[in-house]
């Protein structure tokens, strides 16, 4: 039984570096498509129900929407 939890617990392991990885390999720059300054994310913890949402503070752009650099 506790070979099973462990191995099972490896396999959770190895997904979370995999999903992070790949985060990081996709961090490029959000650019908002109102005035082309860096946009910030909203909801991080939800990305995987929804869509992210993005900020912008210098012209308060909120949407899902955005330039990639």
């Amino acid at each position: 039984m506790f070979q099973k939890i462990k191995k099972i617990i490896n396999e959770l392991i190895q997904i979370n570096n995999l999903k992070t990885r790949n985060k990081v390999t996709n961090s490029k720059i959000k650019i908002c498509p109102s005035c082309t300054s860096k946009l910030e994310p909203l909801n991080e913890q939800l990305e995987w129900l929804m869509p992210q949402k993005y900020l912008c503070k210098k012209c308060n752009y909120l949407g899902t929407a955005y330039f990639e650099q």
